[in-house]
């Protein structure tokens, strides 16, 4: 979704929740939280979604917007709110997967990802299978079936934790690598997009590598 779009998609959603429009606001609400290209963004869909009522958001119809919505805007105590409501609800599993791994609870994981997982959360589940195989010390190919099938910032932010990984381990050049991946799918997330940007130009100091600098640390036409 480009920044134009975003932007129209959240003035209607303003305007379907100053009409009290309760439902469709869940459902553009939803939809918003998929495509979302930014943590800024992230945020302004978060605190107009906090305008929708408690009784509302927490209705069978809400629950699923309120999830993607808290995953997207790193909201995680809402996110394990509202998962604490239906705890098998096979319709979250994919974001009870980001939960429990990021907590370090890997057994929880392993077995949550031997269940389907609905089609939308299918990437968020491979994502943190990947990071709690990194995790645990598998870094070599842990994040190749992430990585698929991925796009735009989804894939910018995987690549961005990939290169973390890889400085961790004094894996310079693939650290490299991923951050300059990073910033080509990052087009559509500015802020995003800067710190990777930085922190490629970094990595390529610490390396020595001032002419591999000036190259790969021009951003992107968008």
């Amino acid at each position: 979704m480009s920044l134009a779009a975003e932007q129209q998609a959240l003035t209607q959603l303003r305007h379907l929740i100053a009409g009290e429009y309760w439902e469709p606001a869940l459902k553009a609400a939803g939809v918003m939280a998929r495509r979302i290209s930014s943590q800024e963004r992230a945020r302004e869909l978060w605190n107009l979604f906090r305008q929708i009522p408690p009784q509302v958001r927490d209705g069978p119809a809400g629950r699923l917007a309120a999830a993607w919505v808290a995953f997207r805007a790193g909201e995680e105590a809402e996110l394990q709110r509202v998962l604490s409501q239906t705890p098998d609800a096979p319709e979250l599993r994919g974001f009870r997967v980001a939960l429990v791994v990021r907590q370090g609870r890997y057994a929880e994981a392993e077995q949550l990802l031997a269940q389907p997982t609905v089609p939308d959360q299918q990437a968020i589940a491979a994502r943190y299978r990947a990071q709690m195989l990194a995790a645990q010390g598998g870094l070599a190919g842990a994040y190749a079936e992430a990585m698929r099938g991925l796009s735009g910032r989804d894939l910018g932010v995987l690549h961005t934790e990939v290169a973390y990984y890889c400085a961790g381990y004094n894996l310079t050049e693939q650290a490299r690598d991923h951050l300059a991946q990073a910033v080509q799918a990052l087009r559509s997330a500015p802020q995003e997009q800067t710190l990777a940007l930085a922190n490629l130009g970094m990595a390529c100091l610490s390396a020595g590598d001032f002419r591999g600098r000036i190259r790969r640390c021009k951003r992107p036409a968008p």
